[in-house]
């Protein structure tokens, strides 16, 4: 068995991956055998952070939910935003919200990772309509308050911004709380909770995505199912090519304590085309019959910390360390415990040996 460590910490990562080992391609079409990659997901505290840290720049492309070619409206029926026609030629929209403006203002780094690698966090996923949602940003015993606080999703400005939202100020202050984003005149003060911060609007940070024009500006996030789409990412891509399952860290059970053994398999290395219905593309939420339990790794990928809970510290050669166990064959270390479960997912402490030929590639 030949084997690879592939580490995955987060990145800006705007388009899928390529999913490439240290010594050539991972896996292709017609491979005897087909490999397995476990992805070892160092998710903690300041992945949840802003995604851009930069001034907005009309000139830059800024991806993430929001089509950025495109404007939208937000209906108060609906509680979110909703793409209305393509942006002008400075990315401006007049009468509604840039895409490319609210991707800069509001994406975390952990959405671009789920926009890589599943098409991101679906809060509605029915057969005709898709609604993607943010990262919970954290907040609360556990964590430091994210609300304007530089160090991790910062207070942003924009001057003269006329254009790129519904409203006509001249210093337009944005901040992102939990999951959502609050425009005001107000360049301090104020918190999640308080009208100071949020005096223009209050707004979640949720988007339809993969309609018939969003579908057509971003053919490479949006897939066919039937007469509609559904958003997918490297992941489904190469799900016919390839053996995939994710090593994370554990969240609720070593929250407040930086030393808690960090390292759990999370979603068992398998073809994951059972994940979602073939038909429509609805996600599963339990594809590996947990039992009432969170299961799969597209569901793990999307959901993970969205209860507000993330590790505040990264112990990746634990990590390594159990991933290596489990391509071995090998039962989990007794310092994982003997939790069922963990942030809603299931630990898988018994599991099959992930190995199913001598001549398999495992990465």
């Amino acid at each position: 068995m030949k084997s690879f460590l592939l580490f995955v910490p987060l990145m800006a990562l705007a388009a899928p991956p390529l999913l490439d080992a240290p010594h050539g391609p991972l896996g292709l079409p017609g491979s005897r055998v087909a490999p397995n990659l476990l992805l070892h997901l160092s998710l903690t505290l300041t992945d949840a952070g802003a995604a851009y840290t930069d001034d907005y720049n009309a000139g830059t492309e800024y991806a993430g939910y929001f089509n950025p070619r495109l404007c939208y409206v937000y209906p108060a029926d609906t509680g979110y935003f909703s793409p209305a026609k393509a942006v002008g030629t400075n990315r401006e929209c007049m009468d509604g919200f840039s895409g490319n403006l609210l991707n800069w203002a509001s994406m975390s780094r952990i959405d671009l990772l789920r926009y890589a690698l599943t098409g991101g966090h679906r809060f509605t996923d029915e057969p005709a309509l898709t609604v993607l949602q943010r990262a919970w940003l954290p907040d609360g015993t556990y964590h430091v308050d994210f609300h304007a606080n530089p160090a991790y999703f910062p207070r942003k400005a924009i001057k003269g911004g006329d254009g790129l939202t519904p409203f006509g100020v001249g210093t337009l202050y944005i901040v992102s709380c939990r999951d959502r984003i609050l425009f005001s005149e107000a360049g301090t003060g104020g918190s999640c909770d308080k009208p100071a911060g949020k005096q223009l609007g209050e707004f979640n940070v949720r988007v339809e995505v993969c309609g018939k024009v969003d579908s057509e500006s971003r053919p490479q996030l949006c897939k066919a199912y039937g007469t509609g789409f559904k958003p997918e990412g490297a992941i489904q891509q190469n799900a016919a090519f390839m053996r995939i399952g994710a090593m994370g860290y554990l969240a609720e059970a070593g929250a407040g304590d930086d030393n808690f053994y960090g390292g759990a398999l999370r979603a068992p290395i398998k073809f994951v085309g059972t994940e979602w219905d073939a038909g429509t593309g609805v996600l599963i939420a339990d594809p590996d019959g947990a039992g009432g339990t969170n299961s799969g790794l597209i569901n793990y990928i999307n959901l993970i910390g969205m209860r507000g809970q993330y590790k505040s510290s990264a112990p990746g050669a634990e990590l390594f360390y159990e991933g290596l166990r489990y391509l071995q064959g090998r039962a989990p270390s007794p310092e994982t415990g003997d939790l069922a479960a963990d942030d809603g997912f299931a630990i898988w402490n018994t599991r099959d040996d992930p190995v199913t030929e001598s001549c398999q590639r495992s990465v």
